[in-house]
């Protein structure tokens, strides 16, 4: 009679299962990677000529009228949206819609990544694919994703926030839950909507 092998509760996940694991994640990269190519609007918006104008249009004029050079229309978190000045400035690139937008095309890549851990948590991982997909063809969320605007990388800092906030949830007694949970809340504060809601 032959012995049967013990398996454990901790052993190594099969093949199936990593072979799962990693079709999830490539089909996720293709949903932010599609998502962040899909084109925006080929016309700035109300607040985003106002944004194009305060972040690139003081830089190239002598005339800086009421905006300071490198200054931003007032608003908070206006950081990750001067990086495609930077980016522009380092990397000598044209000035066009596409590069103007990227830093909030990968935000908004990154945000449906956070998306799709927090609804695997909750859903499993076929379900959260979905719910991703369908996230990342939303009208609302592509036209956040591809405008300088604030609001979209403000969306991204709160589905993050309520990442880890689930996170700590299922683990309270872990100090690396707790400290980015503070990070991310003082992120969140510096961000379009709180700043002017408490500032």
């Amino acid at each position: 009679m032959a012995t049967v092998p013990a398996t454990s509760i901790t052993s190594s996940p099969s093949n199936s299962q990593q072979l799962t694991r990693l079709l999830f994640w490539i089909l996720l990269g293709v949903i932010c990677l599609a998502s962040a190519l899909l084109p925006g609007s080929p016309l700035l918006g109300e607040w985003e000529s106002q944004t194009v104008y305060a972040v690139f249009g003081t830089q190239a004029n002598q005339l800086a009228l009421s905006i300071a050079p490198a200054a931003n229309i007032g608003g908070q978190g206006y950081v990750f949206l001067d990086v495609s000045r930077n980016l522009i400035e380092i990397f000598q690139l044209p000035y066009t819609l596409d590069l103007i937008r990227l830093p909030t095309k990968v935000i908004g890549a990154a945000g449906l990544v956070v998306f799709s851990l927090l609804a695997r948590r909750w859903f499993g991982a076929w379900s959260a694919l979905a719910a991703t997909a369908l996230l990342a063809v939303n009208p609302v969320y592509h036209q956040y994703q591809n405008e300088l605007i604030i609001a979209g990388p403000s969306l991204v800092v709160f589905i993050l926030l309520v990442e880890r906030l689930q996170y700590v949830s299922r683990k309270p007694t872990s100090w690396a839950a707790w400290i980015t949970l503070m990070l991310v809340w003082a992120l969140l504060l510096t961000m379009y909507g709180p700043s002017r809601i408490y500032g």
